[in-house]
């Protein structure tokens, strides 16, 4: 498969680079900020096959694609500050995706959903609360539209050693704040997440359209913390917990991942096991 990576030199999209390349796929990375630090995911170096990408630029976005080829595009990139960024860079991708015949994977969000104590599965409808959580769910509809064969994918906090969440535990460990014990999320080791981007990519059993992908425990903030602590050999007794207060987005989503647990081969695993096997990796 020749795949092509928007935000390639992100936090997912990197992965996603990685994980395809070792499973022997012809890949190319996109990127906005090849060579440094960007919003959104847009990165910290190209590497070998990369290419550069703003995905606002239609006419870019076109000509990337017609040029690269790609049978299946993973689209991770966005900015959560930039709705031009986030929505017409999707719709951009969608457009070019149509024309040159290639199966699109979308990354969305837990966020987009209302707050519900419930488990969400699929057929719960979007109802976003921030302007970023209304901008994935503008992508989503607009890949729905668009193409029949595209999937996308929505997922939870995505974790692994580097990831903010780990930034933000190490943080509050040395003193700077707390973590939400009443902010309910289905966290997802990022390699989980990019071994099943990658397999839906490269024509998996699923059926298009929307799918859930996050892990199968519900972890408040602080919980998850105190997983990443243990990991990380920090003292669990360090992090204190606050509650969320008005903070925006939704307090509690459950994502119902019981979908893709039934059509992948990829096995999404517990995050305190999947950080468990990060040394063995």
């Amino acid at each position: 498969m020749r795949l092509l990576v928007t935000g390639g030199t992100g936090w997912v999209g990197r992965h996603v680079v990685r994980v395809a390349r070792a499973a022997g796929h012809d890949v190319v990375a996109a990127s906005r900020n090849p060579g440094g630090d960007g919003p959104g995911g847009d990165g910290d170096g190209d590497g070998p096959g990369g290419v550069r990408l703003d995905v606002r630029d239609a006419t870019e976005v076109r000509r990337c694609l017609e040029t690269v080829r790609p049978d299946a595009v993973v689209h991770t990139a966005y900015d959560q500050q930039d709705w031009a960024t986030t929505t017409l860079g999707t719709v951009h991708v969608v457009r070019a995706c149509s024309r040159v015949g290639a199966r699109l994977v979308a990354l969305s969000s837990d966020l987009v959903l209302p707050s519900r104590e419930a488990w969400s599965d699929e057929s719960v409808p979007p109802a976003p609360t921030t302007p970023y959580a209304a901008a994935k769910a503008a992508c989503e509809a607009a890949v729905a539209a668009a193409l029949d064969d595209a999937v996308v994918v929505r997922t939870s906090l995505v974790v692994g050693s580097g990831s903010k969440h780990h930034a933000l535990v190490h943080a509050v460990a040395a003193g700077q704040g707390a973590l939400r014990g009443d902010e309910i999320r289905c966290p997802v080791h990022v390699l989980d997440l990019s071994t099943a981007l990658v397999e839906l990519a490269s024509g998996s059993d699923a059926a298009p359209g929307l799918l859930h992908v996050a892990g199968p425990q519900a972890l408040s903030r602080h919980e998850l913390g105190l997983v990443v602590a243990r990991h990380e050999g920090l003292d669990p007794a360090s992090l204190p917990a606050q509650r969320r207060g008005d903070a925006p987005g939704p307090a509690c989503v459950r994502l119902d991942s019981t979908l893709a647990t039934s059509l992948l081969r990829t096995r999404i695993r517990p995050v305190d096991e999947a950080l468990a096997a990060e040394g063995s990796c």
